[in-house]
C-alpha cells in the first residue's frame, strides 16, 4: 500500500542522482564505487533486483562513505518488502549526510513502521511534515500513519491475550495454507494451499492454488486431500467461504473465461460426493470490477463481499447483497462509513450468528498495513463503531483472513511464523471482549421410519417468539441437514416430503 509512495520519490531521487552523474556530485571520489554504483542503477532499471544489490553493495564495500549506494539498496529492500534491511540502509545514508536529501525521513519513516519501529518511524512522519512543498498525498499518508503509531505504541504497552496453536500436520505443510472456512459443527475445515507445481515457464516455477478440505476426528485435524475436479483447476482459486453445513461455498477466481472483471465471485456445491462446476454468480455482484473475498450468513440469505467497485468510499469497500423473493441476488449495497473509510477495506467474515462482522482494514488507526476489527450490527440494522482486536492479533504486518467457530470462541487464521516454512493455519481462544455470540446448530437426518431410507425432503426453521420463518431449505441427497440457533430464541422446526406426514419438532433454548 506504501509501495507506490516509495517508488514516487525514488523517481524524484533518480531524477537528482542522474543530474549528478554529470556534475560528478556524488558522495564518493572513488570510481570504482561509481563504476559499481552505475551498474547496479542499470541491473535495477531493468528489474534485476539481485544483481543490482550485488552491484550496490560491491559500490559500498569501495567506498563505506557512498551515500547514494545506500540509498538505492534502500529504496531496492523496500520494494522487495525486505523492511529491516531498508532500514538500516536508509539510516546509514542519514547518518552520512543527514540534509542531503530530506525526503528520504518519508522512505525510512515507511520502513520503520513496517517493522513494528513505531516510536522512530512516529518521529521521521514529523520531521518529513516539517518540510515545504510535500506531494499531498504523501503529506496525507504520514499524517494517518502517525496515527497508526500512536495507537500502535499504547496497543504494544497493553496486549491482548493471544496464544495461537497450529492445527497440526494434517493441515500445514511447508508450502502456504490460508484463508480457513469451517462448517457450523467444525467438523469440516477448508482452505487454500498454494504448492510449487512441476511445470516452469520460462525458468520459472508455477505456483498452483487450489481447495483442500480436512476433518476433524478425535480433536485432531485428519490429512487434508485436495477437493478435485471440476472445483479445483488449473488455474488459481481462493477466498472462499463454506456454507454453514458444507453444503456448498462460494469462492473467488481471477482472469476466467467468460468473467465479468479481474475477479469474479463464483459458486460450487457438493453433491453426490463431489463438487458442482463452478458457476460465475454474475450480475449484479460481479461487475467489470474487482470482486473477491465472498462472506455467506449462516443463513445463506446474504452474501458480504470486497469490491473496487464505483459508489465506495476507497479502493476497495466492504459490500453485501441480498438474496431476492425469486432466489436473485438483489444489487450490492455499500456498507457505509461506519465500516469503509478511504484506504482499503477486505476479507470479510459474518460470524454464524449473522450479527457479528470481522474485517481487516488499513483506513482506521491500527499497528500498520491491514488490522483485523469487528462490528456488530444493532437492532436498527445499522453497526457499531469498528474495534481493533488488539496487539498482538495484529501486528505491523498484513494481518487479514480471520474465521471463527460457531460457539463463538475459537478462531483460525493463517501467518508466517517459522522462518524455515511458508504461511500455516493456526487457532487461538478469543478474549471475551472481541467475541461474537455463540450460537447452536442442529443437526438432522430425515429418514423413512419403517424402512430406514434416507430422504430428500424441505425444512424450515421458524423463530417462535416472532412466529416468522428463519430458514427454509432442503436436506442433502442423504437426508442430512444442519441449521444454526442464534442464541436468545426459541424455535420450531417443521420438516415436508410429499407422500408422508408433516413432522415438528419444537426447541425451547
Amino acid at each position: 500500500m506504501r509501495l507506490s509512495l516509495i517508488i514516487s520519490i525514488f523517481i524524484l531521487f533518480s531524477i537528482s542522482a542522474g543530474n549528478a552523474y554529470s556534475q560528478q556530485k556524488f558522495h564518493t571520489s572513488s570510481n570504482k564505487a561509481l563504476k559499481s554504483y552505475r551498474e547496479g542503477v542499470k541491473f535495477h532499471d531493468f528489474v534485476d533486483y539481485k544483481s543490482a544489490e550485488i552491484s550496490f553493495r560491491e559500490a559500498i564495500a569501495a567506498d563505506p562513505g557512498f551515500y547514494e549506494a545506500y540509498m538505492m539498496l534502500g529504496e531496492l529492500m523496500s520494494k522487495q518488502k525486505r523492511f529491516p534491511e531498508a532500514v538500516k540502509n536508509y539510516r546509514m545514508a542519514v547518518k552520512i549526510d543527514s540534509a542531503f536529501y530530506m525526503p528520504v525521513y518519508f522512505s525510512l519513516a515507511n520502513a520503520e513502521i513496517s517493522t513494528g519501529d513505531y516510536a522512530s518511524a512516529r518521529r521521521h512522519y514529523l520531521i518529513y511534515l516539517s518540510l515545504e512543498n510535500i506531494p499531498e498525498k504523501n503529506r496525507l499518508t504520514a499524517t494517518k500513519d502517525i496515527k497508526n503509531c500512536d495507537f500502535a505504541i499504547e496497543a504494544v504497552k497493553n496486549p491482548v491475550p493471544f496464544s495461537p496453536v497450529s492445527v497440526g500436520d494434517g493441515i500445514n505443510t511447508p508450502d502456504d495454507e490460508y484463508w480457513p472456512s469451517i462448517t457450523a459443527d467444525g467438523q469440516m475445515l477448508t482452505f487454500t494451499r498454494q504448492s510449487t507445481s512441476r511445470e516452469r515457464i520460462q525458468g520459472y516455477s508455477i505456483a498452483q492454488e487450489d481447495f483442500y478440505i480436512s476433518y476433524l476426528e478425535d480433536n485432531n485435524w485428519q490429512k487434508a486431500f485436495n477437493a478435485g475436479a471440476p472445483l479445483n483447476t488449473r488455474q488459481n482459486e481462493g477466498a472462499q467461504s463454506l456454507s454453514s453445513d458444507g453444503s456448498y461455498m462460494y469462492f473467488t477466481a481471477c482472469e476466467r473465461p467468460g468473467g465479468r472483471g479481474s475477479c469474479d465471485i463464483f459458486f460450487s456445491a457438493y453433491y453426490d460426493g463431489k463438487w458442482s462446476m463452478p458457476v460465475n454468480v454474475g450480475n449484479p455482484v460481479n461487475t467489470k470490477y474487482w470482486e473477491s473475498q465472498p462472506s455467506i450468513s449462516a443463513d445463506g440469505k446474504t452474501l458480504y463481499f470486497s469490491s473496487s467497485r464505483p459508489g465506495g468510499l476507497g479502493g476497495k469497500d466492504i459490500w453485501y447483497s441480498r438474496i431476492g423473493d425469486r432466489g436473485q441476488w438483489l444489487p450490492p449495497v455499500n456498507m457505509g462509513n461506519t465500516i469503509n473509510t478511504p484506504g482499503d477495506e477486505m476479507s470479510p467474515f459474518i460470524h454464524f450468528d449473522g450479527k457479528t462482522l470481522y474485517y481487516s482494514s488499513d483506513g482506521l488507526p491500527g499497528m500498520g498495513g491491514f488490522d483485523i476489527f469487528f462490528t456488530r450490527m444493532k437492532p436498527d440494522s445499522s453497526w457499531t463503531e469498528p474495534k481493533n482486536l488488539g496487539y498482538p492479533i495484529n501486528t505491523y504486518t498484513d494481518d487479514t483472513g480471520l474465521v471463527i467457530e460457531s460457539n463463538g470462541q475459537k478462531a483460525y487464521f493463517s501467518s508466517k511464523r517459522d522462518g524455515q516454512y511458508g504461511k500455516n493455519i493456526f487457532s487461538f481462544y478469543l478474549h471475551e471482549s472481541i467475541r461474537p455470540d455463540p450460537v447452536a446448530y442442529l443437526k438432522g437426518k430425515v429418514i423413512d421410519k419403517d424402512s430406514g431410507k434416507r430422504l430428500i425432503a424441505d425444512y424450515e426453521l421458524i423463530n417462535l417468539s416472532t412466529g416468522k420463518s428463519v430458514l427454509v431449505n432442503t436436506s442433502d441427497e442423504n437426508g442430512n441437514f444442519l441449521v444454526c440457533l442464534p442464541s436468545g430464541f426459541n424455535y420450531g422446526l417443521n420438516v415436508r416430503k410429499k407422500g408422508y406426514l408433516f413432522y415438528p419438532e419444537n426447541f425451547m433454548l
